[in-house]
């Protein structure tokens, strides 16, 4: 679904699916490596997206910048993307429920966590 919801907004992307990052994009002349996170998770005022490791889901699985430079957070209650910047480790990812919703939020929230990663992270 992110895959196509990015070759849609018109985006080069591959799918890999490789330990870490499950795409790479192409976004304004650099490439990201990419993890994909779904969930249809809906509490009063926020969503969450976990990392579990397979086959024991008593244990997350924590994600860091040698990982992936970006999580895409796809909803598939409102069929939405969210990307935020992998600048430190992490396991779970919870966003305002507002946020998630919002119209367009996934073209928005890529070039602000593109911009936020290159300037924690200059190329």
């Amino acid at each position: 679904m992110v895959c196509a919801y990015l070759s849609r907004m018109g985006h080069h992307v591959i799918h890999v699916d490789t330990i870490g990052f499950d795409l790479v994009l192409v976004y304004e002349g650099q490439s990201y490596r990419v993890q994909v996170k779904s969930s249809k998770s809906v509490e009063t005022n926020s969503c969450q997206w976990h990392s579990i490791t397979p086959g024991n889901v008593a244990n997350k699985r924590w994600f860091g910048p040698r990982d992936a430079d970006l999580i895409a957070c796809y909803h598939s209650v409102f069929d939405t993307v969210v990307f935020v910047p992998v600048l430190e480790p992490l396991c779970q990812v919870r966003l305002p429920l507002n946020q998630v919703r919002a119209a367009g939020i996934g073209e928005a929230s890529l070039a602000a966590a593109v911009k936020k990663l290159c300037r924690n992270n200059p190329r």
